[in-house]
């Protein structure tokens, strides 16, 4: 019995699957799969095969190359005619793209294990860094001449206890938090920016930190350092400093972005994503339609297509092992900010997520190769 179905096997091996199959009553498919060796060969099957064969030698039919042939040509038959495509393509560069580099949740004067004022330094110029090199990339296909900072607001900690500001866990009080970390840090960008596009617009809202609960929404240590920036930095030729109330709407070649920093809207489990989606779906009707969301407030970096109109960039952070996110949505917070580019017709055709720390960069299973430079 071994001996037969060797035999047989040996005959299936020698033959196109479709010669083989319909004659001993199973699928193609299945002869190829025993071909493979997926498939066992039973006893049965083995039978049905030596008996096929010696009905062929004894019909005499065509040999095995005809067969092969044969079974070529019909696959060749059922095959749609290869249609090449050829790819169009422009001798010269794109239409002008918009820059928008989408930050804050600084949080300048917070305390954790691996964040401080000078690591917060450290990545307000990996984030000036990035965006440079990302946009400089970019102008190799098409003009980049505008930027656009979106701040989501929380640049300061704040004084608040109950939103992690407890002595020792700060490194100082709001009034210093601004003067000495947070706006010479932003005056800094800012200015280098402007070194680098002909136009820099930055475009803000506050945050829940550095406003305490009981004072005027006016007392908002975030409005303080944007009218300090107003008043200096946004001075100067080429450069605009706008701020509103709770949330921001700008346009960019007719496309309409509305900013909000995002405390408002309440997580249910840990989890905000369902309720932001119904405030947007709410705002979008209360506020005639937009485009695209930004916001900010859970440090995490999230993209959604909440429609099919609409579009939704939440940012990270700077902060790192940041307790608060880590109760908040159970996970660690990724000290990243985001960066999108806009096109005068197709919207926001590229986005990028910009690791400001590069101890937090991801980490190859297979290990990581490094780049040579020249």
């Amino acid at each position: 019995m071994e001996k037969d179905i060797l035999e047989a096997k040996r005959i299936i091996d020698s033959h196109p699957p479709t010669d083989i199959a319909s004659e001993i009553g199973v699928s193609s498919l299945y002869i190829r799969q025993i071909q493979l060796g997926s498939k066992t060969l039973n006893s049965t099957l083995a039978a049905r095969v030596l008996d096929w064969q010696k009905q062929r030698v004894t019909e005499a039919l065509p040999n095995k190359c005809e067969q092969k042939e044969k079974g070529t040509e019909q696959i060749i038959v059922n095959l749609p005619r290869v249609k090449l495509l050829t790819p169009h393509f422009s001798s010269t560069k794109g239409d002008e793209e918009v820059a928008i580099l989408i930050a804050g949740d600084g949080h300048a004067g917070k305390i954790t294990k691996s964040f401080d004022k000078e690591v917060y330094r450290e990545r307000m110029e990996e984030m000036f860094q990035s965006t440079m090199k990302i946009v400089n990339l970019h102008r190799n296909m098409y003009p980049i001449k505008k930027l656009i900072i979106a701040n989501v607001g929380d640049n300061t900690q704040g004084e608040n206890p109950h939103q992690g500001s407890r002595l020792g866990e700060t490194e100082c009080g709001a009034r210093d938090q601004v003067m000495h970390i947070a706006a010479p840090a932003w005056n800094d960008v800012i200015a280098s920016f402007k070194q680098n596009f002909e136009e820099v617009a930055f475009h803000a809202v506050p945050g829940n930190h550095g406003h305490e609960q009981l004072a005027p929404k006016t007392t908002s240590f975030d409005l303080i350092l944007y009218d300090i920036l107003k008043a200096g930095i946004g001075a100067e030729k080429g450069i605009s400093i706008n701020y509103d109330d709770w949330y921001n709407m700008f346009s960019i070649f007719g496309f309409r972005f509305f900013m909000f920093h995002g405390d408002s809207i309440k997580s249910q489990k840990g989890v905000p994503f369902f309720a932001l989606d119904d405030a947007l779906k709410n705002w979008y009707m209360q506020f005639a339609g937009f485009n695209y969301a930004i916001s900010g407030h859970f440090h995490k970096a999230y993209y959604h297509a909440v429609s099919s109109r609409l579009e939704h960039f939440m940012n990270g952070t700077l902060v790192s092992d940041d307790d608060w996110v880590l109760k908040k949505l159970k996970i660690s917070s990724h000290p990243a900010q985001t960066l999108i580019g806009v096109h005068p017709t197709y919207g926001v055709t590229w986005k990028y997520t910009l690791t400001v720390d590069n101890e937090f960069l991801p980490e190859p299973r297979e290990g990581r190769q490094i780049p040579d430079e020249d």
